[in-house]
């Protein structure tokens, strides 16, 4: 029982320091330049809270876009929105998509939301929100890395007792 007790840490500080030397060094935080950004406007088509944040389109329009929760306020976004009528809604976002694997639908990333001449989230406080949240990121990696140098710790003190204690099983075979 003890045997499998340090191969299965082994794996577990393996499998923690992997995450946390890809979330710490390469994860893509996804920030975008305020000058690459595309910008659309009309009025709202559709709306639809999703699990992570808001998808939406506007009229006349063949895009679909969607503002995560990362970037901060999203309930006063989606009240926003909800309550835009007719008026004239100006997005800003990203040229790149990207969509769950599971499904073809595409969305642009929302950077900036106006709705007639009242900005509801501006490019800085999205921009805030996603910077705070990568850095939340790399910190949770670096969780992660202490945590597998940790349990490499507990595999190898009980790797060398087992192997300390193994020169004493002839006395006792029935444990």
């Amino acid at each position: 029982m003890q045997q499998a007790s340090w191969r299965r840490m082994t794996v577990l500080a393996l499998c923690s320091l992997a995450m946390g030397l890809y979330m710490s060094v390469f994860y893509d935080s996804r920030l975008q330049a305020e000058a690459d950004l595309l910008q659309a406007s009309g009025q709202l088509g559709w709306l639809k809270k999703h699990r992570y944040g808001l998808h939406f389109a506007l009229k006349d329009q063949s895009q679909v876009f969607d503002f995560r929760r990362n970037s901060g306020a999203d309930e006063q976004v989606k009240i926003a929105l909800e309550t835009a009528g007719n008026e004239l809604v100006l997005v800003r976002y990203e040229k790149e998509t990207h969509g769950p694997v599971y499904s073809d639908d595409k969305y642009h990333d929302v950077w900036t939301l106006q709705i007639g001449s009242q900005v509801i989230r501006s490019y800085p406080e999205v921009l805030a929100a996603e910077t705070d949240n990568a850095q939340k990121v790399v910190w949770l990696g670096w969780a992660f890395v202490c945590g597998g140098i940790y349990f490499a710790y507990v595999a190898r003190k009980s790797y060398r007792i087992i192997k300390h204690n193994s020169q004493f099983h002839h006395l006792f075979p029935w444990s």
